[in-house]
């Protein structure tokens, strides 16, 4: 019922925007965009494992203006990555430092005029998002009723019917695979700036850690209740294994 009312949705609303297609073939069609939004997640461990994605969609496309769409903590995360041309930062109500709401946010991504947009999370409102936004071609997965909002769908992984989880670094790789991106390394990468690096090794130096130190971080915190977190015996065993083995 959801997806007939979302196509029912686009029907009425079609008028001059990006009218909607049906699934294109790959690379061989796709033009050299000039101007890229890529939708990224909102979790921040996500926005991480998104970097491949965005080092691969410039490695294709050189010389685009690439933005990415992000809520505040991943903006964060994304500061300083020398792939990203604009950060554009906005919470899931559309509100951010350019933004009031939605509405606020969508005409300022029209105004962009975004040839491409890559929509990394799974959810209706992202892909609503990039159609509103009147980007040309809209590549995503095809989940969440949200095929009619797309231009070039991916089907997601699926054994018996079922989707499957996939490692996040390589779903999102196989959406910059779909348009024609071929650099497909996996390494994740978050920029520091001096600053930033400066206080970083002032801390350590405090702690007593040097420069040529083996360093480990073990981050037991987690949102949302104890589904996502590991237990406190795995952390504690862990970090005896790795006193033991360094």
């Amino acid at each position: 019922a959801l997806g007939q009312v979302t196509a029912a949705f686009v029907r009425q609303r079609l008028g001059g925007r990006p009218r909607l297609a049906t699934t294109h073939s790959p690379a061989a069609e796709m033009p050299e965009f000039e101007r890229i939004l890529v939708i990224a997640p909102s979790w921040v461990g996500d926005v991480v494992m998104a970097t491949p994605a965005v080092r691969a969609l410039r490695r294709r496309f050189p010389s685009a203006h690439i933005a990415v769409l992000a809520r505040p903590t991943g903006a964060d995360v994304l500061e300083h990555n020398p792939h990203i041309d604009r950060i554009i930062t906005a919470d899931k109500k559309g509100v951010g430092p350019e933004t009031r709401s939605t509405g606020e946010l969508v005409r300022l991504l029209r105004a962009e005029k975004f040839e491409l947009a890559v929509i990394l999370p799974n959810s209706l409102r992202a892909a609503l998002l990039a159609w509103r936004a009147r980007a040309n071609r809209r590549v995503g997965y095809a989940v969440q009723w949200r095929s009619p909002l797309l231009t070039d769908r991916v089907p997601p992984p699926r054994e018996h019917g079922k989707i499957v989880p996939v490692n996040m670094v390589d779903r999102y790789l196989a959406l910059c695979e779909k348009i024609g991106c071929t650099e497909l390394t996996k390494d994740e990468e978050i920029f520091a700036s001096d600053e930033d690096t400066a206080k970083a090794n002032e801390v350590l130096s405090s702690l007593g850690v040097g420069g040529d130190d083996m360093l480990a971080v073990l981050i037991p915190g987690a949102s949302y209740g104890p589904s996502k977190l590991w237990g406190a015996a795995k952390f504690a065993a862990v970090a005896d294994r790795l006193a033991e083995r360094h």
